[in-house]
């Protein structure tokens, strides 16, 4: 059976659905207060979620969510340019994609962030759908709250479904569980019409 580690979990359809997935994933990440920043339609400057890390007060992380088929060179940097007028100013900026992992956003994002820190502005990273999926290994409850049909409540409901259909096959059931049985083969040559 399919975990949250290794199953291939849907991804949202919504903004709204990706952003409160994004939230409640950083949050167990980073154990951190993770909080929105704004509402759709007001200017974000970049940063859709954005937090204080818990033990180094002063250090702004922000982060742009992007649930999308493709992002272009120019979407990261134009998200980029808009983050750094993010007051306070961010330490660290993360773009969170539904994408699925990809070297050359990967590698773009990482010749962006080496010249920004030698001036020392914000490093860019970049967590792909699978890295969302693999932290969620560990947080059943976040897997339920997306994912609904994953994790113990599957389990339980195919439970519920094989004792009804073993209720309701009844003797069928039986007679199938009979024949799986190993039978000596020499009973059944010589008397077929006494199977057990």
């Amino acid at each position: 059976m399919p975990t949250p580690v290794t199953a291939k979990l849907p991804k949202p359809k919504s903004e709204d659905e990706f952003e409160d997935f994004v939230l409640d994933v950083l949050r167990r990440k980073w154990r951190a207060d993770v909080q929105r920043n704004g509402r759709r339609g007001q200017s974000q400057n970049g940063v859709d979620l954005y937090w204080q890390h818990p033990s180094k007060p002063g250090e702004w992380y922000g982060v742009q969510c992007k649930n999308v088929s493709s992002l272009s060179k120019a979407t990261i940097e134009n998200e980029v340019k808009l983050a750094e007028s993010f007051q306070p100013s961010l330490r660290h900026y993360y773009l969170v994609t539904s994408l699925d992992r990809d070297e050359k956003i990967q590698s773009h994002c990482r010749s962006l962030s080496e010249p920004r820190m030698a001036g020392d502005l914000f490093p860019v990273d970049i967590l792909f759908w699978q890295d969302l999926e693999l932290e969620l290994a560990g947080h059943e409850d976040l897997v339920q709250k997306y994912f609904k049909g994953f994790g113990p409540g599957l389990e339980d409901e195919l439970r519920r479904y094989r004792a009804e259909a073993l209720e309701s096959h009844g003797r069928r059931h039986e007679l199938f569980r009979l024949l799986l049985l190993p039978h000596p083969l020499h009973l059944w040559k010589e008397k077929p019409h006494e199977r057990p």
